[in-house]
């Protein structure tokens, strides 16, 4: 195990070890763990979000466009993933993650919705082409974007001192 594997900031446990049975680390060390671990999951969810922005300026060029109300629908998807891809990778903080959770989650649930009780007058099924594959990519991007809110959520990366636990009395100094 390298140092960077350890991805927790729990604290120690009076044996040292960590709450999730590791080998003892700096406190610090799982900030930063956690950090790197929540800037993957944002990149993931980036890498979902250009996905699901590809997959449907392809079906509005596919024919999408020419359904009123659903085609700007899909263009508006389009260039909101694609902002949001972007943002992602150029800030890297939880509102990011926060708002491509938002998006992701939104647009599964537009499929959804539109599959079981249509959506402006159309009846989308889940059968049509890249229904399947868009669920999937935006389901597991939400889900990488949640995870990546909860890294770099504040408070996560909280100076080393804050999560040092109390001294105990026996090891208090003596005659003080």
């Amino acid at each position: 195990m390298t140092d960077d594997d350890h991805l927790t900031d729990s604290p120690a446990r009076p044996d040292g070890s960590d709450a999730c049975g590791g080998p003892p680390a700096p406190h610090a060390q799982g900030a930063v763990g956690s950090r790197r671990l929540g800037t993957g999951l944002l990149l993931l969810g980036a890498l979902a979000a250009a996905a699901s922005a590809l997959m449907h300026l392809h079906l509005w060029l596919d024919g999408y466009r020419s359904i009123p109300k659903i085609g700007p629908l899909f263009m508006a998807n389009v260039v909101i993933g694609f902002v949001v891809a972007l943002a992602s990778v150029l800030w890297r903080r939880w509102p990011v993650a926060v708002a491509g959770t938002a998006f992701l989650a939104g647009t599964a649930a537009g499929l959804l919705y539109s599959a079981v009780y249509g959506l402006f007058g159309f009846q989308e099924s889940l059968g049509a082409p890249y229904a399947g594959a868009s669920l999937v990519v935006e389901l597991a991007g939400a889900c990488a974007f949640a995870g990546a809110a909860w890294c770099l959520r504040p408070g996560r990366t909280a100076p080393a001192a804050r999560l040092r636990p109390a001294r105990s009395a026996s090891s208090a100094p003596r005659g003080a």
